[in-house]
């Protein structure tokens, strides 16, 4: 048996015809190791409505951010959820699923899910009031400030069915008391009186998730709620040392398309 050298004619000629072959090998092999498209497979689920919270959010040819941008979508746009991806991505400081959605004209195509807002089922706009009442059931509970890279912040607002709010920075002291009211057509809650981040909180789905997003000291808040009763025992142990002017993450900034926030 002859061992393979270039110097066999033939054998050359087969690694020549091989060659794109192998660099197209190469090029998908990066393509999964980066956004994990391979991971990902549709979930149907064709009766699912959302509608685009970014501007000029990227609609891609895969579920990973080197794939193809096919559209910038504008926000407000309602889209179909025909699918998603099999596990959640960390991009831009957010942990989401990829979606798979239809446009309106018929295109289709993956975008991320912090670009995302899921709705109702058939596209059916539901009576304000009941959109109030939901909304306002959904923030109900403790809500944790988490930073960029996951971790847990300081600040913690908690909310009650009545009306009332707590906030604090840190675990110890006193709690800052006050009454909140819920406007679901602009996705804020004003806080009277104001906490440490402000009167305004703006409310915003990420994928099916909401958060809660605040400026303080010129530098963007993000929350999540990490309990649903206000009252349950509170095990908050911030995991570093930052104080109150440090860097405590937020939305990351767009550029010409957007995965992100």
């Amino acid at each position: 048996m002859r061992a393979f050298s270039f110097a066999d004619p033939d054998r050359a000629a087969l690694a020549v015809r091989l060659r794109p072959l192998l660099l197209t090998c190469g090029l998908a092999c990066a393509i999964i190791f980066a956004g994990g498209a391979c991971d990902s497979a549709p979930t149907e689920s064709s009766n699912t409505f959302a509608e685009v919270t970014n501007h000029k959010a990227s609609l891609r040819i895969d579920p990973t951010t080197v794939a193809s941008e096919i559209a910038f979508l504008d926000r407000g746009l309602e889209v179909q959820v025909i699918g998603r991806g099999i596990e959640k991505q960390r991009i831009s400081g957010y942990n989401e699923f990829w979606y798979r959605i239809r446009l309106p004209d018929g295109i289709e195509g993956w975008i991320y899910g912090a670009s995302l807002s899921i709705g109702s089922a058939g596209g059916k706009r539901r009576a304000p009031e009941q959109d109030a009442k939901e909304l306002a059931l959904s923030l109900v509970g403790k809500w944790w400030e988490v930073r960029t890279d996951g971790s847990t912040g300081y600040r913690r607002l908690y909310l009650w069915p009545d009306g009332v709010y707590k906030y604090a920075y840190g675990t110890e002291g006193p709690m800052r008391e006050g009454k909140y009211t819920v406007q679901p057509e602009e996705m804020q809650l004003k806080l009277d009186p104001p906490s440490g981040m402000g009167d305004t909180v703006s409310l915003r789905r990420l994928g099916t998730e909401l958060r809660m997003f605040a400026q303080t000291d010129g530098k963007k808040v993000s929350l999540r709620r990490a309990f649903l009763d206000p009252d349950a025992p509170d095990p908050l142990d911030p995991d570093d040392e930052k104080g109150e002017g440090e860097s405590t993450g937020g939305e990351p900034a767009a550029n010409s398309g957007s995965d992100g926030g």
